[in-house]
């Protein structure tokens, strides 16, 4: 299959298409993974997909720690959480937001520029690590 618009992370190894698919694989839950998995495949439905980051109804929860009133949802916190892992300075975004939706950045920036955003995931490194805000008051979780 070919890459989404052509673009191929050399620090991944993967392309968009993916990252995606390995986040839905392990983080959504293991009956609704076939329709997200079809959500991506198509841009006509990819606003299927990004409406579930909204909600974020399909996550398998079990595998995050819920950030929300333990005060550990600081920037510097989550920056340090994925500072030690592979390929961690470099992040991909799937976002509501289409101006963050499917961007390439360092983790300094996404971190930035994502956290208070709804919708939004941020895959570290191969994606090993993630970190998932969703819609208020705030659903914020990261990965375990």
């Amino acid at each position: 299959m070919a890459p989404v618009m052509g673009a191929i992370f050399c620090y991944f190894q993967l392309t968009n298409i993916d990252l995606e698919r390995d986040f839905i694989n392990t983080y959504v839950v293991k009956n609704k993974r076939q329709r997200y998995l079809g959500f991506i495949e198509s841009p006509k439905r990819r606003g299927s997909f990004l409406e579930m980051l909204y909600h974020g109804q399909d996550l398998d929860k079990r595998l995050f720690q819920d950030l929300r009133g333990s005060g550990t949802h600081e920037s510097q916190s989550i920056r340090n959480r994925f500072e030690n892992l592979k390929n961690a300075d470099r992040c991909y975004v799937i976002s509501v937001n289409g101006a963050l939706d499917g961007q390439e950045m360092l983790l300094n920036e996404a971190v930035d520029r994502a956290l208070g955003q709804e919708g939004t995931l941020i895959l570290f490194g191969n994606g090993a690590g993630v970190y998932y805000e969703g819609e208020p008051p705030y659903d914020r979780y990261l990965s375990l």
